[in-house]
């Protein structure tokens, strides 16, 4: 999903109340304040916030990612991750893409992980170019507040 909408309408407000809803039988929420991190910037908080060791380099960060999300997917009866990134407007495209990347696993046709993205309207700008169709294809509603 994605929220968008002007600052201080209540967005971020609005998915802390559904983070606190879900099941942490279940879902795994994973929030992760942008806070005007760089590509690396957020395979590393993301990487901290699931648990996944970021030391060497033999392995990409967001290949350890995708593997930690797809082992800890559905079959796996652990809980589901739910990635949910505030400020997402500010976020690089190509970062935008990276979680893409770990919310599917190609193999089974199934998902790995959710994601919710919260940002301004830029996001839904940036969602509607023609390189997000991945991501844009993935998201099921976006929610967009009008002023």
């Amino acid at each position: 999903m994605a929220f968008t909408g002007p600052s201080g309408v209540g967005k971020s407000t609005f998915v802390q109340h559904l983070i606190r809803q879900l099941d942490p039988k279940h879902y795994q929420p994973v929030f992760l304040a942008y806070a005007g991190l760089k590509r690396s910037g957020i395979h590393r908080a993301l990487a901290d916030l699931l648990g996944v060791d970021a030391a060497g380099r033999q392995v990409p960060l967001l290949v350890k990612l995708q593997k930690f999300i797809q082992q800890h997917g559905p079959q796996s009866h652990q809980p589901f991750p739910v990635l949910i990134i505030d400020d997402a407007h500010m976020m690089e495209r190509e970062t935008l893409l990276d979680c893409c990347s770990l919310l599917s696993m190609p193999l089974q046709g199934t998902s790995a992980a959710s994601l919710i993205l919260i940002g301004d309207h830029q996001l839904t700008k940036t969602l509607q170019l023609h390189i997000m169709t991945p991501i844009r294809s993935r998201i099921t509603a976006i929610i967009i507040h009008l002023d």
